[in-house]
């Protein structure tokens, strides 16, 4: 009887480091002088390939042993830390199986013995030469948990080389005839002395009736702030939890995650979930609602087990400033990528939403422009007027950067550089609408509970942004004042990007968070007490609820950021509004409302000085 013997092969890579180099040149003369600086800062870029597809195979007579020629693993590096390639078996795909599955029967491991066993090597090839760790240069067990089998740390730790990896099937003389199939799952990590790829909790870890949020392989270079939360019994395991009902639902956290060159997708159940078209992988938007009752075709069983979640990391393709047309064109509804703004590094998940007959594509994070970013003319949209001569400095911390009065202008009337020093003082009429930006980044990344209850939810940066005064989102301080129904082409997004229209004006054909929710969400259907005279609002639960709970979920990926007044947060956990580019009068614009039992399609509006979360859309 002869067995067919199938290996196979997934790779990732990770980036963690930015390296940076300064240039500058000079000349002189007894008349004059002059210095130019260019500064340049250069990402690590490491990357893992192999050829051959990742698949190899061999038919092994009983009772004989053959070598199984593998792949070869070729690496890319320039981190000055050097780099290191993790091995783990990955069967069946799932993190430590080490066997090889077969449809009656397993064949173990091993590098010995009258059984049947499998095992592998790692070998250079050409390039660089790395150290082949704990003894993986000759037959070696499959681990069956992520395990470092190459590094590579001179002192210049950068460079390219290639392994090959190869693997042999030992077949004893009464082995069952049939298709057997093992699998290795390769890891680089740099620098070389970075931690190890973290490993899937077990069921067990995550204790009944809660939700466990846990990291995955991908998530080496990923911080989940905020100390308070409970942690779960296999602490050394990370992971934080929340106490949920069983047969019930449940609301996530949009828990303070980030990953650099990566945008957050949502949770899920899967360990290294897909957001590819085709997936059939649950993933659940950062602060959806969610079934813990498990008739439901998504329901969770939390009854023996909690229910534990991994990140879903997104890969930026480029910049924020350079997606076209063409990208948002080439996506179909509910296709996810990511990009990053090159004003300030952030990366920001985007997807094509069912707004319109085609879709348009959203950022479906809410904008973080960070209090560093490199502001100025050359780096923002051609239509931010005078963004960059004005906005270069941004406003001091939430509680102390604003006072408003109708009858007064805000004291003092100019905007903040980082520092908290005053800057780019505007003059003129009317100043008390001419606001900064709200939030200084780092304020709001550490922010504490502001209401009762589980306060857990509040140290919350990444999941729920900044916070923006209307003139501040549109990027103006000229158009502050624009009248009712007016909407403003300039905007605190990216090159390309904008504010969604609203207001109440023939609803659907200028109100695009309109027409993402009725046309998009909700198969049509408007709020019951729709008049196209009047402002329409979905408020009985009926109607309301599965409005909320689609917009929550994956991937539009709304939540409740809450907003700022005059000297706190409100609302953080419970209610969500976004600005659009609409002005409802002098005074006020119109925004998106939303919370779990209502929802406001951007049909009302609120005053300019309040600090709203911004969520841009693509294109004109």
């Amino acid at each position: 009887m002869n067995k067919q013997v199938l290996i196979g092969l997934s790779t990732l890579s990770l980036v963690t480091i930015l390296s940076g180099v300064a240039l500058s040149s000079s000349n002189s003369s007894a008349a004059s002088a002059s210095t130019a600086t260019a500064a340049v800062k250069i990402a690590a870029s490491c990357t893992l390939t192999s050829t051959g597809g990742g698949n190899y195979s061999a038919t092994v007579p009983n009772g004989t042993s053959a070598e199984i020629p593998g792949s070869t693993l070729s690496v890319s590096c320039n981190d000055a830390g050097g780099f290191a390639l993790y091995a783990v078996g990955y069967s069946n795909d799932t993190i430590g199986n080490n066997n090889m599955i077969g449809q009656s029967t397993n064949i173990a491991t091993n590098t010995s013995g009258t059984d049947s066993y499998w095992a592998m090597k790692i070998n250079p090839t050409t390039g660089t030469t790395p150290t082949i760790e704990n003894s993986f240069n000759n037959y070696h067990i499959v681990p069956n948990a992520h395990t470092k089998v190459a590094s590579y740390t001179s002192s210049t730790g950068t460079g390219s080389l290639s392994v090959n990896a190869t693997y042999k099937a030992n077949i004893s003389s009464t082995q069952l005839a049939g298709n057997y199939l093992g699998k290795v799952k390769y890891t680089l990590i740099h620098p070389a002395a970075g931690p190890a790829p973290v490993a899937p909790l077990a069921a067990s870890d995550c204790p009944a009736n809660s939700i466990c949020y846990a990291p995955n392989a991908d998530d080496i270079e990923g911080t989940m702030l905020g100390t308070e939360f409970i942690t779960v019994a296999a602490s050394t395991k990370a992971g934080r939890q929340i106490e949920v009902s069983a047969n019930s639902t449940a609301e996530l956290r949009a828990y303070n995650y980030s990953r650099p060159d990566y945008g957050f997708a949502g949770w899920s159940p899967s360990y290294e979930a897909s957001t590819t078209s085709g997936s059939t992988d649950i993933i659940y938007g950062p602060q959806a609602t969610i079934s813990t009752n498990p008739s439901d075709p998504e329901g969770a069983d939390v009854s023996t087990n909690g229910l534990i979640l991994y990140p879903v990391w997104v890969a930026s393709t480029g910049s924020m400033q350079t997606f076209s047309s063409s990208d948002c064109n080439a996506m179909s509804i509910g296709d996810v990528t990511a990009r990053t703004d090159i004003r300030d590094g952030n990366t920001y998940t985007i997807a094509k939403l069912p707004d319109g007959n085609t879709g348009k594509c959203w950022m479906v994070e809410n904008l973080r422009l960070s209090d560093d970013a490199a502001i100025n003319s050359s780096n923002t949209q051609s239509n931010n007027g005078a963004f960059g001569g004005v906005f270069t400095g941004l406003a001091k911390s939430e509680d102390s950067n604003f006072t408003f009065s109708y009858s007064a202008p805000p004291v003092p009337n100019s905007l903040y550089s980082t520092d908290g020093t005053t800057a780019n003082v505007i003059s003129g009429g009317d100043l008390h609408m001419r606001m900064p930006r709200y939030n200084n980044s780092n304020i709001n990344r550490s922010l504490t509970a502001s209401y009762g209850g589980i306060t857990t939810a509040h140290r919350q940066w990444y999941g729920y942004g900044n916070y923006y005064a209307w003139p501040a989102a549109i990027a103006s301080t000229t158009n502050y004042s624009t009248n009712n129904q007016s909407v403003t082409s300039t905007s605190l997004c990216p090159t390309g990007w904008r504010l969604p229209k609203g207001g109440n004006k023939n609803n659907g054909a200028n109100n695009e968070f309109w027409s993402l929710i009725v046309t998009g969400l909700n198969n049509g259907i408007k709020p019951v007490d729709y008049d196209s005279s009047t402002r329409p609002v979905y408020e009985t639960i009926a109607e309301a609820v599965p409005v909320s709970n689609a917009l929550r979920s994956y991937p539009n990926n709304f939540v409740y950021a809450g907003w700022h007044d005059a000297s706190s947060v409100s609302g953080r956990g419970s209610l969500g509004y976004y600005w659009s580019s609409t002005a409802g009068d002098y005074s006020s614009s119109y925004q998106l409302f939303l919370r779990s039992a209502k929802v406001n399609p951007s049909t009302d509006y609120s005053a300019k000085y309040s600090g709203v979360a911004i969520r841009c859309t693509f294109g004109s």
